[in-house]
């Protein structure tokens, strides 16, 4: 008999998922995670999983579709750590930061090295990108707790950026 032993808990991918939110058991039906309440117009809904997934991060990875696309675009996954108020690393396109402070963001310089946004060479931006997290992942996790605590103001202004840019985006979808 095969065992599979980790040395703790939510250590693969689909163990970390699973908050009992997905069921497919016959006569549950399956909830959308999109359902949200039409009357908080001015909020970013997130359903409790994703609450509970980002508690336990201080710094989201964030690798985009689309590494070799030769301009940056905006999706879900570089506004889910804005959402949340959380730090991030992108593994995208170059010139993705420079794209996001063009639309009012901020990141998070010094702490984070950013020069991997300007790389254009796909390999060596990995390479540089892979440098960093490593960097990171040595750091104890005290001095990233304080580091956080240091840029409150960057994650509330890039959470408050994104209502913005949400409620702007709505309103014109409204007007349509």
């Amino acid at each position: 008999m095969f065992h599979r032993i980790y040395t703790k808990p939510f250590t693969r991918v689909n163990e970390s998922w699973n908050y009992g939110y997905f069921d497919s058991s016959i006569g549950k039906p399956c909830k959308d995670v999109r359902d949200v309440d039409k009357n908080q117009k001015n909020s970013i809904e997130k359903p409790h999983w994703i609450e509970g997934h980002y508690k336990h991060v201080a710094i989201d990875i964030v690798c985009e579709t689309a590494f070799h696309y030769p301009h940056p675009y905006m999706s879900e996954k570089t506004l889910k750590p804005m959402a949340n108020k959380r730090m991030f690393i992108l593994v995208d396109a170059p010139g993705k930061l420079k794209y996001l402070h063009d639309r009012g963001f901020k990141t998070f310089k010094p702490f984070i090295d950013e020069t991997y946004d300007t790389i254009k060479h796909p390999a060596e931006r990995m390479t540089a990108v892979l440098k960093e997290i490593n960097r990171i992942a040595s750091i104890p996790i005290d001095e990233i707790k304080a580091s956080v605590l240091k840029y409150v103001d960057i994650l509330e202004h890039n959470h408050e950026q994104l209502v913005v840019m949400h409620q702007q985006e709505r309103e014109q979808l409204e007007n349509v």
